[in-house]
């Protein structure tokens, strides 16, 4: 795994270190992905360290605290892209620290990492530009959802509730038609959302491009987890959504918060119009039985 900015740190400071502070820089140095994936009491016992050590360490490499040192080696865990295998092999050594408590356990620590994914996700969220994508899509003719593999389930999860509130939101892809066939009628008036996260899945990566050439025009809001995704490029509004896990999985925890906050911005710039659409779908869905009654 290549930690260069983290190396290079360690580097700079290691001559100026104590003997237990290069200890414990060595195994940073050495583990990134644990630092990155386990909590500070799993690192000091599986280093035979104490958990003060590392935060003095973060310190004296120039960090304000241990979490400084915890997002760089996060940050280059995502760009290093570990395999789901390497991730699910990672898994194996979590132990269940405190039966009772759960304290230390892969639970406890992967719903941490769930709850920081949505404090990032609020810390960086850009509500202005939010304000305009969503303002756009309330405008637009047509709006259309493509995702695959993982992004599939966002999307459609999404589309079920955008088409509560607007008829005109289709997910691209579905039954009989294709990708291609929908989106080579994508106009200025129309907008498509993508939804990827790595490993980014061709069949998303291909439509967004399809639409990125096409003179027609149409605007792309690309919804992703990486300065290093490929859809970027193409966006007319992007947002960056964290999607770091503990798990061999991408964590879509952040993400559906950011999709529900998006569908409620379009909910209240529907106004009444989005009201009277939401009673008269459940009307239609409890005259139809979707619903069950006791």
């Amino acid at each position: 795994m290549q930690t260069t900015a983290l190396k290079n740190r360690i580097v700079q400071h290691f001559d100026d270190l104590s003997p237990q502070l290069r200890r414990a820089a060595q195994y940073v140095s050495k583990h990134p992905e644990d630092v990155a994936m386990r909590s500070l009491r799993q690192i000091a016992s599986k280093s035979g360290l104490t958990p003060p050590t590392y935060s003095r360490l973060a310190r004296a490499i120039g960090f304000d605290d241990y979490e400084g040192l915890r997002d760089i080696c996060r940050n280059e865990l995502r760009q290093s892209r570990l395999s789901m295998a390497d991730r699910a092999a990672l898994l194996q050594e979590t132990s269940e620290d405190n039966p009772k408590t759960g304290r230390g356990s892969f639970a406890t620590i992967h719903a941490q990492s769930a709850v920081s994914g949505i404090q990032h996700l609020l810390d960086d969220m850009d509500v202005g530009q939010l304000a305009k994508a969503a303002d756009q899509l309330v405008a637009a003719k047509n709006v259309y959802l493509i995702g695959s593999l993982c992004g599939r389930t966002m999307v459609e999860y999404l589309a079920y509730m955008a088409q509560m509130v607007s008829p005109n939101w289709r997910v691209v892809g579905q039954g009989a038609s294709s990708s291609s066939g929908i989106l080579t009628g994508a106009g200025e008036d129309d907008v498509l959302i993508a939804i990827a996260a790595a490993p980014y899945a061709s069949e998303t990566v291909r439509a967004v491009q399809l639409v990125a050439n096409s003179a027609a025009g149409a605007n792309i809001i690309v919804i992703t987890d990486d300065l290093l995704s490929p859809l970027l490029k193409h966006a007319s509004y992007s947002f960056l959504i964290p999607a770091e896990s503990s798990l061999f999985f991408p964590s879509h925890v952040a993400l559906v918060t950011f999709l529900e906050i998006l569908t409620g911005m379009i909910v209240r710039r529907l106004g009444e119009e989005g009201q009277n659409r939401i009673n008269a779908v459940e009307q239609s869905s409890h005259a139809i039985g979707d619903y069950w009654q006791q």
